[in-house]
């Protein structure tokens, strides 16, 4: 439940929230760094995206839809370890050196890889969880 609970309520509504304090942001700089808008739009339609399939995959979760848990583990698979890497290096790969902080290029690694493990753990849980085979129905 509590994954459910973060696909289809805390992750839209936080989404939400970043996406518009990334804009205001982005829109307050963006004569002296455009630069940053460019980042900002590209970041924001990555989360956006992301959170909608989210959403969807987390309210089958919730409706208990025959092979959700399947598309679960797509969603994860295919979504999340591609959304932690893109997001954790977006800011290396788009603003000039001179708008990143010292430590990016490790960091993005540190945070690429904390998404990637976390995903793999749930991953595991879906496959190997006699609770997940026994409360969702095959299909």
């Amino acid at each position: 439940m509590f994954l459910v609970l973060c696909l289809t309520i805390f992750g839209p509504t936080a989404a939400l929230f970043f996406v518009i304090f990334l804009l205001v942001e982005a829109g307050a700089v963006s004569s002296a760094h455009p630069e940053v808008v460019t980042f900002a739009i590209l970041l924001s339609v990555l989360v956006i995206g992301y959170s909608v399939w989210g959403l969807m995959v987390g309210t089958a979760l919730w409706k208990m839809r025959p092979g959700v848990v399947i598309r679960a583990k797509q969603y994860l698979l295919w979504g999340g370890i591609p959304f932690s890497i893109i997001s954790s290096f977006l800011p290396v790969i788009a603003l000039p050196p001179a708008d990143q902080v010292d430590q990016a290029v490790p960091t993005a690694f540190i945070k690429s890889a904390i998404g990637v493990a976390l995903v793999l753990v749930w991953n595991a849980y879906f496959s190997k969880s006699r609770r997940v085979a026994a409360t969702f129905p095959r299909g």
